[in-house]
């Protein structure tokens, strides 16, 4: 009797032990398993393992001392390097975690190359602080993991059942930003920050801190767009994650059975590192934006339309009636990120390097004291200045909207059944150029200030073709009190005159910030 239970336990120790290498766990949290571990991923997965290498997930946690960075300096550490077990990150900065899962609080600044925080101080308990979302098969209870680092099963789940069993794994959970948001989510206190609490959050709802792209994603019109969709043709954009990427099992998702909006996973590749020099994205820069941002069709030549997010149109300067060449915009070199993703949170305190998933543009005369905002980052000193230009360029297209589209109300009863696109006098067809004219930069979420000289040149157009008001109605269309009736026709080419009212508004703003200082002087 005492032999079997001798050779029973001996069998037991042997496969919890079998299981525990399997998992590759580091020894110091070796517990029955919970997970495959990233061992077993990589035999049936090579590709998608060989990928998730080389992404800074697989590297947030590193095994000491292969992983430390800098030759170390104790008399700046105050801890030897043998009292080293984990480093964390690699990218802004470097952590390091003791034997005694103590976060110090001094790091290794990778961009600087130097040490910066408290020598000899403890920031945080790594167990309890840091460790849920920086190891995979985290039990908070015990406090114990079974795999360090953010592997495959910290996004798709344990696969323990599907290894030993062959049980099928649900891969649409990689497409779901919650799947994300488990960690690139700021808690305080078990809690989501409520933007009134200005340690972690601008007052314009900017995150201050980092690990807040899920925070302030959920705000986004992103997180929202699956609710305004009105037809299958917006699917491809405003609901993409199941539609571009399909379950694996089961049928494709449909206009009715869609369940996600614009998820991390549109824009972020989970597995790849994706393009160079960037946090895992698709594509680079604004060609990753006008994806979406953009007709649908090319640019819109079709009298009559009614274009729908003319972003990419208008930026470009293409599109539209009486403009006959391109006039891309004299911000043709900015990239949309950089306006619309500002850098307001901080990594480890040193300055402000986290992109703001907000997606709001800052303006300088909102953004808060210390605040980084949309102008100021390259134009430096020039907050004032670039606010009146913001303001300038946008009421005068807003105002000239106004006025048309009241003009295009009184002229359209004089054409009789108005059918957009399939007029077949010159009265109609001049309408429909007006009213597509009008309609692409009205769509342009920017007011025109993506591209003022060729907003101001579509309206010029549209000016044109509307003629003057009926006098008969002149009284009940006339537009709000300061708002202009419409452009004065010189037969001059449009590219010239839209690009003048560009300049005089510019040296406008200019001269008006620098009679401001005039005056102030001499009060002082």
């Amino acid at each position: 009797m005492r032999k079997w239970i001798v050779i029973s336990l001996g069998v037991a120790l042997a496969a919890v032990a079998g299981l525990a290498l399997w998992s590759n766990p580091t020894p110091v949290e070796a517990q029955s398993p919970v997970i495959a571990g990233s061992g077993k991923c990589e035999q049936c997965h090579k590709s998608a393992y060989d990928n998730w290498r080389q992404t800074l997930h697989s590297r947030m946690i590193g095994k000491a001392p292969d992983a430390i960075i800098p030759a170390w300096d104790a008399s700046k550490t105050w801890v030897p390097k043998e009292d080293i077990l984990f480093t964390i990150g690699s990218k802004y900065r470097q952590g390091y975690v003791t034997k005694k899962f103590e976060v110090l609080n001094i790091y290794w600044d990778t961009v600087k190359n130097e040490w910066f925080g408290s020598p000899g101080g403890v920031l945080r308990d790594w167990k309890s602080g840091c460790a849920d979302c920086h190891t995979t098969g985290y039990n908070p209870a015990s406090r114990t993991f079974a795999e360090i680092g953010i592997t495959c099963e910290s996004c798709h789940g344990s696969g323990l059942d599907h290894v030993t069993r062959g049980a099928r794994m649900d891969k649409t959970l990689a497409v779901d930003s919650a799947t994300c948001n488990r960690c690139h989510v700021r808690k305080v206190a078990g809690r989501e920050p409520p933007l009134t609490d200005m340690a972690e959050w601008w007052p314009d709802g900017h995150a201050k801190d980092h690990r807040m792209q899920g925070n302030e994603w959920k705000m986004s019109p992103h997180a929202r767009s699956k609710q305004g969709m009105r037809e299958d043709y917006c699917m491809t954009c405003k609901a993409p994650a199941d539609v571009r990427f399909p379950p694996t099992y089961g049928p494709k998702a449909t206009f009715e059975t869609t369940r996600f909006s614009i998820e991390c996973a549109v824009c972020h590749t989970p597995h790849n590192t994706g393009v160079p020099r960037t946090s895992q994205l698709r594509i680079a820069g604004s060609e990753l934006c006008s994806q979406c941002h953009n007709t649908g069709s090319g640019p819109p030549r079709q009298a009559g339309a009614a274009p729908k997010r003319a972003d990419k149109e208008i930026f470009e300067g293409v599109g539209g009636f009486g403009v006959t060449a391109p006039m891309p915009s004299p911000m043709n070199m900015v990239a949309c990120y950089e306006c619309h993703m500002v850098q307001t949170g901080s990594s480890g305190g040193r300055w402000r390097n986290i992109a703001s998933h907000n997606l709001n543009v800052i303006e300088p005369a909102k953004a808060a004291r210390g605040q980084p905002d949309s102008c100021t980052t390259c134009h430096a000193n020039q907050g004032e200045a670039m606010q009146r230009v913001i303001e300038s360029r946008q009421g005068d297209v807003k105002a000239l909207l106004t006025s048309l589209k009241a003009r295009m109300e009184v002229v359209k009863p004089t054409l009789g059944r108005w059918d957009p696109g399939k007029g077949t006098t010159a009265a109609q067809k001049a309408f429909d150029e007006a009213f597509t004219n009008v309609g692409i930069v009205a769509s342009d979420g920017s007011k025109g200030f993506h591209n003022f000289p060729f907003a101001m040149a579509l309206l010029k157009a549209a000016d044109q073709r509307l003629g003057p008001t009926p006098p008969a109605a002149a009284g009940p269309a006339a537009p709000a009190a300061g708002a202009p009736a419409g452009l004065p026709r010189t037969g001059d080419p449009m590219l010239p005159a839209a690009i003048g009212l560009s300049a005089i508004t510019a040296i406008s703003a200019i001269g008006a910030g620098l009679a401001l200082r005039r005056r102030k002087r001499a009060k002082d």
